[in-house]
């Protein structure tokens, strides 16, 4: 199937068109670029117009000069493909970001899907195994030892507390691991971008799309909690728990997550 690849001018946004029908937008995870979403491609292209981009700094997408919302990168990309109304699926930061969309352009969001995700604004209780995790991240980055940090990177973002990296698929590790390097590599952990104001935190209520709410049961408790907030304070929101994943689902469970994306997308077409 025949992939439209563009970099949109002056935003210097990297962005993937493939297939044909509704909308359905992928945004990837901050441990990631857009190319996590292949297995997902392959999968939905055959019935959906499947875009999906580099976010600002990630893969091909170099870092703003005037960092911005990323809910800006995801209008503009909406924009320049011609898109007016959208599925959006997001993983992680991509999740943080399609939901901040979501309560600023409600008119462009069909469903909503975030998955493992984070929240604008959300004040949420520290983390003891995640805080820990960072420190090391931090230790290695800072004594210029990238494997450490790698190691390190993907034992919080792929096998999570409950696991060691080394119990995990080395065919998953493989794929996820150059994609992690080259975020660790432009030092992405400390470039933090502006939220939207107000954040999406105390705005959930007003988010009106079907919403999906995934995540892993071996993610960090860190996101377990946030996942029950999003559960809580978007109306009409379900909730459905991954078993024997953490993160990362649709590169730990392809099969599984993109049934669940698809039999919830059959349920509220566009149109």
């Amino acid at each position: 199937m025949a992939v439209e690849a563009t970099i949109l001018g002056a935003m210097d946004l990297y962005v993937e068109s493939t297939g044909a029908g509704e909308p359905l937008v992928l945004v990837h995870a901050g441990v990631a670029d857009c190319h996590m979403f292949d297995a997902q491609v392959a999968a939905f292209a055959p019935r959906y117009r499947v875009i999906r981009y580099d976010a600002q700094g990630f893969g091909r997408s170099p870092m703003a000069q005037a960092p911005r919302p990323r809910a800006e990168d995801l209008l503009t990309v909406l924009r320049a493909q011609g898109v007016e109304r959208a599925h959006l699926v997001g993983v992680s930061m991509g999740g943080a970001t399609v939901i901040d969309f979501a309560v600023e352009h409600p008119e462009m969001v069909g469903a909503l899907i975030p998955v493992a995700s984070g929240v604008s604004g959300l004040d949420r209780p520290a983390d003891p195994w995640l805080v820990a995790q960072n420190a090391l991240e931090d230790a290695a980055l800072e004594r210029g030892d990238l494997d450490a940090a790698e190691q390190a990177d993907l034992q919080t973002w792929l096998a999570g507390p409950r696991r060691r990296l080394d119990e995990m698929d080395p065919a998953v590790v493989a794929l996820l691991a150059p994609m992690a390097r080259s975020v660790l590599q432009g030092d992405l952990v400390r470039k933090a971008t502006p939220q939207i104001e107000p954040p999406a935190a105390g705005r959930l209520g007003e988010i009106r799309a079907p919403t999906l709410v995934l995540v892993g049961d071996l993610d960090v408790d860190a996101v377990l909690a946030t996942t029950d907030v999003l559960a809580r304070g978007i109306p009409g929101a379900r909730k459905q728990v991954l078993a024997g994943t953490a993160h990362l689902p649709n590169l730990e469970q392809p099969d599984t997550f993109n049934t669940l994306i698809l039999a919830f997308l059959a349920e509220h077409p566009l149109s």
